[in-house]
């Protein structure tokens, strides 16, 4: 597909086309998904390796690490750096919901300044393109407890909770996860368990820790695994998941949850009470 547009092909950055109704939905549900977890901008570059999203937003806590990688595309070609760029959250969402099965995005500059062309079967959209803030960077995180589920059952385990945070806890054996609802009201409990939407759950705390001794290890037996989270930053975060997709969970004590997919992941920080 050729991208129709007034701009020469040397004012061009990049541009990559999208073929087939499942690319153009997912990447659709991808910008869906940030655009509710990061509210007003989507910050993108453009590499060799694919298109890039990485962002912090600091007000949800919440860490975004992307990667599409360009051979997901039919068509990907750069002809220079585009460096890092920002783009309203909620217009390009609007733009690529309208792509049924066929999708072209290009970066063109002018002198003065850039803009993303949105095309689709039917029609095409320019978004402006602002400065943007630093890449943020994707820590390296331990963590004791990775486990898979389906993602239609995590989200409608949630649909349960009712306070502002819940909590999850896995004990030994490390047979099931248990979503509790995190206030003074009667206590809800959720057991997700092998063959009703959790697919695996594997304790790696030992594995990841190298100052671990048999003291924290008897600890870890007592008292079990489990963190405090947002329970609206993770229903937000799980809209980037359909509902029959498979959806990695990983989280230790009091530290982030990060879900993962075949792009990257997304960190969102516990909630401690400090003694």
């Amino acid at each position: 597909m050729k991208v129709q547009s007034s701009k020469t092909a040397e004012s061009r950055v990049f541009v990559a086309g999208l073929a087939g109704r499942y690319k153009v939905d997912l990447i659709d549900r991808i910008l869906s998904a940030l655009n509710e977890i990061l509210s007003h901008e989507i910050c993108m570059k453009v590499t060799s390796a694919g298109l890039s999203i990485k962002q912090l937003n600091l007000a949800k806590t919440i860490l975004v690490d992307i990667e599409i990688p360009h051979d997901f595309f039919y068509k990907y070609e750069i002809t220079e750096s585009s460096g890092l760029f920002a783009i309203d959250a909620q217009r390009i969402t609007e733009l690529v919901n309208q792509a049924n099965s066929r999708l072209t995005l290009s970066l063109q500059k002018t002198k003065s300044e850039r803009e993303l062309v949105c095309e689709w079967k039917d029609g095409s959209a320019t978004l402006p393109v602002f400065e943007a803030a630093d890449e943020a960077s994707s820590p390296s995180l331990d963590h004791a407890i990775e486990a898979s589920l389906i993602a239609k059952v995590l989200k409608t385990s949630l649909k349960m909770i009712d306070s502002d945070y819940f909590q999850i806890r896995a004990f030994p054996p490390f047979s099931e996860l248990v979503l509790v609802q995190d206030d003074d009201s009667a206590t809800k409990e959720k057991h997700l368990r092998r063959g009703s939407g959790l697919l695996s759950l594997t304790y790696v705390g030992e594995e990841k820790s190298e100052n671990k001794n048999s003291q924290e290890s008897e600890d870890t037996d007592e008292i079990g695994i489990s963190g405090v989270y947002s329970t609206k930053a993770v229903r937000n975060m799980l809209r980037l998941w359909p509902a029959e997709s498979r959806v990695t969970l990983e989280f230790a004590t009091n530290r982030p949850l990060a879900l993962k997919f075949r792009f990257g992941k997304l960190i969102l920080a516990p909630r401690v009470l400090r003694e």
